[in-house]
Parts: C-alpha cells; sequence; structure tokens
C-alpha cells in the first residue's frame, strides 16, 4: 500500500508471503519519496535485489504488481497477467 500525497509516495507498506531473505523494510524505504507512475516505479525496482527480498519473481512482475495493487485506477495493468503472477506463487 503506497500512500501518495502531492503525487510522490510518502509511505510505503507491503504486505505477502513472501520467499525471499532481505527485510522488506527495505524495499518500503526505497519507494518513499518516488513519484508515483509507472516509470519512477520502474527505476525504483530496477535498484532492488527482487529475489532477495521477494523470492521467484521478476522485476517486470513486481512492476505490475505493485502498480496494480496500489492503483486507484486498474484500467492501465494487464489483470491477465497480475492473475498469471499470483497463480504461480
Amino acid at each position: 500500500r503506497f500512500n501518495v500525497q502531492e503525487g510522490k509516495i510518502t509511505e510505503a507498506k507491503i504486505y505477502g508471503d513472501f520467499f525471499g531473505l532481505g527485510d522488506i523494510a527495505d524495499v518500503e524505504q526505497a519507494f518513499i519519496g518516488t513519484r508515483y507512475d509507472k516509470s519512477a516505479l520502474k527505476d525504483v525496482i530496477d535498484q532492488i535485489d527482487v529475489k532477495k527480498y521477494f523470492g521467484n519473481i521478476t522485476p517486470e512482475d513486481l512492476l505490475e504488481l505493485v502498480y496494480w495493487f496500489s492503483s486507484k485506477s486498474k484500467k492501465d495493468v494487464d489483470i491477465t497477467k497480475i492473475y498469471r503472477i499470483t497463480e504461480m506463487h
């Protein structure tokens, strides 16, 4: 969950059952101060060792999940891809 004010993420909380080894608070902190748009989220995710924190998921899939679950308008994300990702895990 992202709290966004004036287009920037002010608070980030990530929930889930992951099989990664890192402290998810590191990832949450990385998102704070980031513009809430797909390109900026991708830039943050590209700097994260995704497998360390989330296990067997690609950075591209993580971007889709983060963007979809935190978006008020779900129309920009391919829901069939979200279903495929969540079914894999």
